[in-house]
Parts: structure tokens; C-alpha cells; sequence
């Protein structure tokens, strides 16, 4: 059978962290925090199945059975999905990841390119989407068991928006 989109994106990033541990001979999450969350102050993202937690973290909801979730160890949830996510972060925090990659502070012009050229049978590039009401935007959601978000950057207004939520 053939994979869907999806499956073959998550698959990727999760190769793309062992060809970093393979390269560097240090862990995706040691380089997360070398060249992202150290340099730009995130002191309040860390990933959660292999950092404690740091900063305010909202209660964990399970909507299909409509709870709070309190005796859940994040580890065992957020390590399946390993280099594709399970990366927890404060709306403001989001923010001002967005700024920095979509303003060429954390990565080059030529790299955010990269990250931009979209597939178009999906709209989607290297973690971000593309968007379209009336003007065009660009966008990455994620979702784990307990949590949602989504954070969309409008370049023509050069504009962030952050949501999350807790399921």
C-alpha cells in the first residue's frame, strides 16, 4: 500500500532525527536547544517525552472521554512521536519562533525558500502549510493526546497568530 502524505512527513522527520544524533553525536533535542531554543531565549519549550517540564503547562484533557487526564507520565505519550513533535511551548513562545524563521534571524533566506516550496498536491512544505482566504498565509498545527494548536503567519500584514488549546 502506498503511504499517504502524512505518514510519509512524520516518517521523515523522525529519520531526520537520527541522521542528526548519526551526524552530530549529540540527541535532535540537544541541537533543538543549540540552535533554537538557547539562541532565541525559549526557556519555556522543551520536548516532552525526554525534558521536565519548564514553564506553565496546561492540565491535559481527553475529549473523547471528557476529563482531565492526572496520572498520565508525559513520557509515555509525547516518545511516540519522537523528532516529529511532542514539542511544548508557550503561545507567546510560538510567537516568537515564527518571527525569527519567518524573518531569516534563525535560518537563511535561501533555507526559509526551502521551507516555503510547497508540494502542490498538499500545499504543504518542510513543517509549514500553506493557506488561502484573502490573502495567503502560512501555517503549522499539532496535536497530541491532551493538547491542540495551531500558529499562522500572514505575510502580508507580517502578522502571528498563536492558538492553543488543552483538547
Amino acid at each position: 500500500t502506498k503511504l499517504q502524505p502524512i505518514d510519509n512527513l512524520s516518517f521523515n522527520y523522525v529519520l531526520a532525527g537520527m541522521i542528526i544524533e548519526a551526524a552530530t553525536g549529540e540527541t535532535w533535542v540537544q541541537k533543538l536547544h543549540d540552535i533554537i531554543f538557547d539562541p532565541l531565549n525559549l526557556d519555556s519549550t522543551f520536548v516532552g517525552a525526554f525534558e521536565p517540564r519548564n514553564g506553565p503547562v496546561a492540565a491535559e484533557w481527553d475529549a473523547f472521554f471528557g476529563h482531565l487526564i492526572t496520572n498520565s507520565p508525559m513520557t509515555a505519550e509525547y516518545s511516540q512521536a519522537n523528532a516529529c513533535g511532542a514539542i511544548l511551548a508557550t503561545a507567546s513562545e510560538m510567537v516568537q519562533w515564527y518571527n525569527a524563521l519567518f524573518n531569516s534571524s534563525i535560518i537563511s533566506d535561501s533555507s526559509l525558500q526551502e521551507v516555503l516550496a510547497f508540494d502542490p498536491s498538499s500545499l504543504y512544505g518542510l513543517g509549514i502549510q500553506e493557506g488561502q482566504t484573502f490573502a495567503p498565509f502560512y501555517y503549522h498545527t499539532g496535536g497530541m493526546m491532551g493538547y491542540l494548536s495551531i500558529i499562522l503567519y500572514d505575510s502580508q500584514r507580517k502578522a502571528i497568530i498563536c492558538i492553543l488549546c488543552n483538547d
